[in-house]
């Protein structure tokens, strides 16, 4: 069993070090799920560097940016810190859910694809939904998809937003989750609940089907619970 996870925007400032050389930063990683495109694709990445930061950036304040990138790096789970990290608050976990968390999360980055919890990646910005000139979401999905098969197994809990269904399909049995509030699908905010799913996850330890079922009828108002092909999707009020 694995948990699928997004990454955020937002990103821990690391020690930033002034250097011009990011063949240093992001050739230097040691990727668990590997991904031949991988390299071509940052290579890409690189390419908008230092001219086009702004089509990248999606703003024009790049000077900031630029001075949070770091040779430092750092857990994929420990470096994002938007609103579902926020309400994961992983430091505040114990050892134990901690790693139960490293184990078990994969995080689907818009540049590094799919990253295990304890991969050590430093600060970067892509904007999400910003066109590049490679198709990114296709390439890592026909180039990973067969490795995340083989590392779910089972079964997957699937907390990613939609936009990173397009890096991989779960062919495999998973189950999904539609965050509601006054009947009302929530989509930036259900980043929240998503964040407080996966600790909830972490804390009572899930291991099976009948677990996860148990601490949704617990913790949520369940609306609606529908099951369309392999996808098990849970409807909450909140």
């Amino acid at each position: 069993m694995k948990i699928l996870f997004s990454p955020s925007e937002e990103k821990a400032n690391l020690n930033h070090i002034d250097f011009k050389n990011f063949d240093e930063i992001f050739f230097d990683i040691n990727f668990s799920i590997k991904c031949d495109a991988r390299n071509v694709i940052i290579k890409d990445y690189l390419s908008f560097f230092p001219n086009n930061l702004e089509h990248i950036f999606a703003t024009k304040n790049t000077e900031k940016i630029l001075n949070s990138f770091s040779k430092s790096k750092i857990q994929a789970i420990r470096l994002y810190q938007g609103v579902s990290y926020k309400a994961l608050s992983f430091d505040s976990l114990n050892k134990i859910e901690q790693e139960y968390l490293l184990d078990k999360t994969i995080i689907f980055s818009n540049l590094f694809g799919c990253l295990r919890a304890y991969d050590e990646i430093p600060f970067y910005k892509l904007k999400q939904g910003v066109k590049t000139n490679l198709n990114i979401a296709k390439l890592y999905k026909e180039q990973t998809s067969m490795q995340i098969d083989e590392l779910i197994k089972d079964f997957c809990i699937d907390l990613r937003a939609s936009f990173y269904n397009d890096f991989y399909d779960t062919n495999i049995k998973s189950y999904n989750f539609i965050f509601k509030q006054n009947d009302k699908v929530l989509s930036h905010s259900s980043k929240l609940y998503r964040g407080k799913l996966l600790r909830l996850i972490a804390q009572k330890q899930i291991q099976n089907e009948d677990e996860l079922t148990e601490l949704i009828k617990n913790n949520f108002k369940i609306q609606s619970y529908i099951t369309k092909k392999n996808k098990n999707i849970f409807t909450i009020e909140v």
